[in-house]
């Protein structure tokens, strides 16, 4: 059975099945690709926050790894070898883990010049 192709690609594209297939691997793929990347970057991390003394829990996530600020806080402590300045190593509400992440970029545009 042939697929027609979305209504942007014209209403008289064909989409063999194969190609459907194909796509649908690519995507599969791409997802796969992202949790690798995911998984990289995190243990990367991980190395690095080793190195600080007052380093939060190992990240398995990045995004809920770096949530509240203070993992990128001492991320950027240990990489830069200065410190960013006062936050909070525990934060509780949302408006502290912004501060937190604000401490940081912070410190990289004034410090490091990183725009």
């Amino acid at each position: 059975m042939a697929i027609r192709g979305p209504a942007s690609q014209g209403a008289d594209t064909y989409i063999s099945p194969r190609q459907n297939r194909q796509n649908e691997t690519l995507g599969q793929s791409k997802e796969k690709w992202v949790q690798i990347q995911d998984k990289t970057f995190s243990n990367w991390v991980n190395t690095h926050l080793k190195a600080h003394a007052k380093a939060p829990a190992p990240i398995d996530n990045l995004s809920h790894g770096l949530q509240t600020g203070t993992a990128l806080c001492c991320l950027v402590e240990v990489l830069s070898g200065c410190a960013v300045g006062p936050f909070q190593l525990r934060p509780r509400m949302q408006a502290q883990y912004h501060d937190n992440v604000n401490v940081a970029l912070g410190f990289l545009t004034r410090q490091q010049g990183v725009k």
